[in-house]
């Protein structure tokens, strides 16, 4: 698998709740500020997968944001629903991040600052990446990004009407192996949507697609939904 393929995961911490603003309001307005993300906020999320021979997965990921320090430099783990830990992403005073995977251990790293959207959305907005993350098991994914602020628009997540701004993204992931050999390639679409009252995403949908030779493609669907949050 790929390092993560959303754009919007490393730079929002991932969780929900609900908004004070009429909905109607949110759709007229083309700026949304959100909220920052503050050290200890904790995010729990049901994932469900859905793969191309009906076969489906589902299950908890919980995120924390362990270290946010003065000069924005942090770490954001995720945990599984035992609390063992899966993944830390650390960035420092440059936006600069690693991502490491446990428990192989296995850090990833673009070594150049990604662009993002910043704390104030506007419709329109686009955000495009194209980088290289080297990781130090030898292999290396070339990604492609393209992201867009699609607007505002109501989203219901487990029983609760969130007043979410929309984005959406398209990404292409090369997988280059550290021998010679065959490379694979990602095909992914995604789509977020963010409370920016709370500052945390409440839903994410996902499709990706990588070839199975000879018989064609693997193709996977996933859903991210918030099932509770902690905003410190």
């Amino acid at each position: 698998m790929p390092v993560s393929a959303c754009l919007l995961a490393a730079t929002l911490a991932a969780c929900g709740g609900g908004g004070d603003t009429p909905a109607d309001t949110m759709a007229a307005r083309a700026e949304f500020v959100a909220r920052t993300t503050r050290q200890g906020d904790e995010r729990v999320y049901e994932i469900v997968e859905k793969y191309n021979d009906n076969a489906t997965l589902t299950y908890t990921r919980k995120t924390v944001q362990t270290a946010l320090n003065a000069d924005n430099s942090g770490e954001r783990q995720t945990l599984d629903a035992n609390n063992v830990l899966l993944q830390s992403l650390r960035y420092d005073a440059n936006g600069i991040r690693s991502v490491t995977s446990y428990p192989s251990g296995v850090t990833c790293s673009p070594n150049v600052a990604l662009n993002h959207f910043p704390d104030v959305l506007r419709t329109g907005q686009t955000v495009d990446n194209n980088y290289t993350d080297s990781c130090s098991n030898g292999y290396a994914y070339k990604t492609e990004e393209k992201a867009a602020v699609a607007g505002a628009e109501p989203v219901e997540v487990n029983g609760v009407t969130y007043n979410a701004v929309k984005e959406t993204a398209t990404v292409s992931i090369e997988t280059i192996p550290p021998a010679p050999g065959e490379s694979t390639k990602y095909a992914v679409n995604e789509a977020i949507w963010i409370d920016p009252v709370l500052g945390l995403t409440v839903k994410e949908t996902m499709t990706f697609s990588y070839p199975v030779p000879p018989a064609g493609h693997y193709r996977v669907s996933s859903t991210r939904s918030l099932v509770s949050y902690v905003n410190k």
